[in-house]
């Protein structure tokens, strides 16, 4: 099901002060376990329109049989006047007719200052070879152009009509900061939105959140439920996260995250402990190490488990970072389930080909209006200035929409919840920035 979310957009790397380099051609390899010779596993391919903006997607994948790739799934992408995206659709590749198929679609809709206001999910009906709502969100905002009301509304076959599932309650400082949010939950019984989640944020005066508690409604009743307190360093990045749950009268200590970063304030260790109730005291559980090349670009991020038997670290997992003389990301392997025999059980590579565009190509874009920092995010938490009201999406490297927003006039806090490390996109306007979370 994530394909439907997929956001179909150009995906550009910033190379150098006079050109930029456009994703043509992603490639996806498989090692069989032990071995170091790749094979081939995907191959994505893309297009673009004049103004450079993705209009196609086609993944295919390798047949061992015929030695070549095969068509698998296709995304297409049209956009409205503003080249904002109008609509998605997924087609997957139907062997027997050797033809595409729908699969997925998703229509976008936007008020007049290019917010994202609605957005559809369909999905295509084979019996009567019609588009069929899955679901729909909607999104209204306050004078600041923050979200105040999410709604989530899914079809019900049975019945016709669309149900409000989920809606969402937001509530900002003064300094826009989102301080409360309310979660109701559609309960099928009575047929009406009930309490299910209600969290704060604290935020220092210099707007860190320094706390967020969360309550589940319980009996008509708020009961405390997670707790979790941040220090910072004096450059605003988290230093410590001690996470709390509530238990019969108090909170309980439960996991703690330490961080350390390097002379140039990216993330050198981060250390995970969970308390112990036994010996009263905190315990290594798993850190992560990240290693950098003298232009100061991840090279290596590699995760470890502590062995209490042992009373030492294990390997886990490795990530290696590749890069060409214009320092742009050319490749990047991912290991995992280390063995007792001295190797990890499994691995996968992937390979960007792009190819370099001249500057004109970036000075139409609206980069000039945006500056976006620190890059590398440490602290999952981006801050981005922009001259004019436009939407953000944050992409993987391999397109897939992982969260999405409206910018206002001036400087934006935004928090990428739930983003793993690693190399993203950030798609404003017509432009694409890379962005390293850490």
């Amino acid at each position: 099901m994530k394909s439907i979310y997929t956001l179909l957009a150009i995906l550009v790397l910033s190379i150098s002060a006079n050109a930029t380099c456009r994703m043509d051609t992603l490639y996806q390899y498989k090692f069989a376990p032990g071995s170091s010779v790749k094979e081939n596993e995907y191959r994505t391919v893309f297009t673009y329109n004049a103004l450079n903006l993705e209009t196609e997607r086609m993944q295919q994948k390798w047949n061992a049989g015929s030695a070549s790739y095969i068509n698998f799934q296709k995304h297409n992408t049209t956009y409205n006047t503003d080249n904002l995206i109008f609509s998605e659709i997924m087609t997957v590749w139907n062997t027997t007719s050797s033809a595409w198929d729908n699969s997925a679609k998703t229509n976008y809709y936007y008020n007049v200052a290019k917010k994202l206001t609605s957005f559809q999910s369909l999905l295509w009906n084979t019996s009567t070879f019609v588009w069929t709502l899955k679901f729909q969100r909607d999104y209204t905002y306050n004078a600041a152009n923050n979200v105040e009301i999410y709604n989530l509304w899914e079809y019900i076959v049975s019945t016709g009509v669309l149900t409000n599932s989920v809606r969402i309650y937001y509530a900002y400082d003064a300094s826009q900061n989102n301080i409360e949010r309310l979660t109701q939950r559609h309960n099928t019984t009575t047929g009406t939105l009930e309490n299910e989640f209600f969290v704060t944020n604290t935020f220092n005066v210099a707007n860190d959140n320094t706390e967020t508690i969360t309550q589940t409604w319980v009996a008509g009743a708020w009961k405390n439920s997670n707790r979790y307190v941040n220090t910072f360093t004096p450059t605003h990045k988290i230093s410590e996260t001690v996470a709390q749950r509530f238990g019969t009268t108090a909170w309980e200590a439960d996991l703690k995250t330490v961080n350390t970063y390097t002379s140039f304030d990216s993330l050198l260790l981060t250390t995970y402990e969970r308390w112990n109730t036994s010996i009263g005291g905190w315990v290594n559980s798993t850190r992560i190490l990240y290693y950098y090349n003298v232009d100061r670009q991840l090279e290596e991020k590699k995760v470890e488990d502590y062995n209490s038997a042992l009373s030492g670290w294990t390997n886990f997992g490795n990530e290696f970072f590749e890069y060409n003389i214009d320092k742009n990301l050319i490749a990047k392997d991912g290991y995992s389930n280390w063995m007792s025999g001295g190797y990890y059980n499994s691995h996968y590579r992937e390979e960007y080909v792009c190819t370099n565009m001249p500057t004109a190509i970036k000075e139409n874009s609206v980069q000039s209006e945006l500056k976006i920092y620190p890059n590398p995010v440490t602290n999952n938490q981006v801050f981005i200035d922009s001259k004019t009201v436009q939407t953000f999406n944050l992409l993987n490297i391999s397109g897939q929409l992982l969260q999405s927003g409206t910018l206002i006039k001036g400087t934006n806090k935004i928090n990428l919840n739930n983003v793993s490390s690693g190399f993203y996109f950030i798609k404003i306007g017509a432009e694409v920035q890379k962005l390293i979370i850490q």
